[in-house]
């Protein structure tokens, strides 16, 4: 694939200097402002934006997995499959492994309080609290805000 956007660049830029060579003076081409001396440069340019691409394709896809994570832990913790203590773990380490793996802007810190996490947690949570759910899941969501915001409260 990049060698052939490459010789797609090179022929297109070879047949734009063979047609401005055609019908025009040929040191206009060989200065230093021209198009043509620029070629190289656009290609290493082409070059670091599709390195780039790749890159930032391999983000997307960690943080769509991390995302859906995050999704099962609030499905666990509406269904109450698991409490409120192991939902701070796992949303934890969710966490933590996005922070390490350097997409985040505070990726030094690997490592956050709990209290950090559980008030992560407790927006998550009042965001689905706001979707339209059963009242089950309202009752157990309500639950987990409550036992959230005592956690944040106290500062643990």
């Amino acid at each position: 694939m990049k060698s052939t956007n490459r010789l797609l660049l090179v022929l297109v830029g070879a047949g734009a200097w063979t047609y401005t060579l055609a019908g025009a003076d040929a040191r206009s081409l060989l200065d230093a402002l021209s198009d043509v001396s620029r070629l190289p440069a656009l290609v290493t340019t082409w070059d670091e934006l599709q390195t780039k691409a790749t890159q930032l394709d391999q983000h997307f896809a960690v943080m769509h997995r991390l995302y859906f994570a995050r999704e099962d832990v609030l499905a666990a913790l509406r269904g109450r499959r698991i409490d409120v203590g192991e939902a701070l773990h796992r949303f934890g380490a969710l966490t933590a492994a996005r922070a390490r793996l350097g997409i985040t802007q505070n990726a030094d810190s690997g490592a956050l309080e709990r209290h950090e996490v559980a008030v992560q947690l407790l927006s998550w949570v009042n965001q689905v609290r706001t979707e339209a759910i059963s009242p089950t899941d309202a009752d157990a969501l309500e639950q987990a805000a409550a036992e959230l915001r005592c956690c944040v409260e106290s500062g643990e």
